[in-house]
């Protein structure tokens, strides 16, 4: 668990080397979806969260994908909890029951809050990449703090929601300067 969580932060250090703008933001996804790996072994689902002992724990992705062919391929044949991991790209309306980790891209930012009470926050674990996400109610939020990337976490929404957040996670964890007070 903590090889992963370090994978992700070396790989944050790889920003601060001079890339290419493009090259830079590929390696920022990349440790994204490192990230999103991370906290399906980090955080705790309510035990209704599964409809079934063999349901796979589905990482879904709204709006424009950054992660391409990345995130599939950093999941192909992994297991979390005994439960093993699959990826779903979802359609702007598209149906959300069986996700568990759902990516919601800032091109959805308009309708963030709407989003946020059309779902079941009990099952499902909302990231973003915009800070006004949290303060719409989601769960976790990245953001780019100098050349590193770092996630802040809105607790009252993850207590409301009883995600259970690994001591290990929450160290890791910011509050960028302009997050929201929880």
């Amino acid at each position: 668990m903590r090889r992963a969580l370090c994978l992700a932060a070396a790989l944050g250090l790889l920003l601060a080397v001079g890339r290419s703008p493009a090259r830079a933001q590929s390696l920022e996804d990349e440790i994204k979806a490192a990230f999103l790996y991370n906290f399906a072994k980090f955080v705790e689902w309510p035990p209704d969260a599964f409809a079934s002992p063999d349901e796979p724990l589905t990482f879904c992705m709204l709006g424009r994908d950054p992660f391409g062919r990345v995130l599939d391929d950093l999941l192909a044949g992994e297991h979390v909890r005994h439960r093993r991991l699959a990826v779903r790209r979802v359609e702007r309306n598209g149906r959300l029951d069986g996700c568990h980790i759902l990516f919601v891209s800032p091109t959805e930012q308009g309708r963030f809050a709407t989003l946020l009470r059309g779902i079941d926050t009990q099952r499902v674990l909302t990231v973003s990449d915009s800070l006004d996400f949290l303060a719409a109610g989601g769960h976790v939020s990245f953001f780019v703090e100098g050349s590193r990337v770092r996630f802040a976490v809105n607790q009252e929404a993850c207590e409301r929601a009883e995600f259970r957040m690994s001591s290990k996670l929450m160290q890791v964890a910011r509050r960028p300067a302009s997050a929201p007070r929880q």
